[in-house]
C-alpha cells in the first residue's frame, strides 16, 4: 500500500493535526495516513497503532480517493434512535 501525499504541505498538516487532535479516533487515522507515507505496511500500521487491519486499510483508501477530506468521518444522520 504506497499513498503519496497530493499537496507538498499535507504532510505538515498531517503531523500538525496529530498534534492537536483531540479526538482519538481522528488522530488514528492521521497517524495511520502518516505511518503509511513512512513506508510502513497495514499489519504494521494496525499493530502500533492498535487498530484492525481494515481500519487502517479503509482510512487509507479514504484518503487517497478524497485527499485530507477523506480522513473525516461521515455525517451522522438525525434520525431518531429507536431504544430510548
Amino acid at each position: 500500500m504506497m499513498i503519496i501525499p497530493i499537496n507538498p504541505n499535507a504532510l505538515q498538516a498531517l503531523q500538525h493535526r496529530v498534534c492537536t487532535e483531540s479526538n482519538a479516533k481522528a488522530r488514528d487515522r492521521c497517524r495511520c495516513l502518516l505511518l503509511v507515507i513512512g513506508g510502513l505496511t497495514a499489519p504494521q500500521i494496525a499493530e502500533r497503532i492498535d487498530r484492525s487491519r481494515s481500519f487502517v486499510q479503509s482510512w487509507c483508501y479514504a484518503s487517497r480517493d478524497h485527499a485530507l477530506d477523506g480522513l473525516e468521518p461521515k455525517a451522522l444522520s438525525d434520525r431518531p434512535h429507536w431504544l430510548t
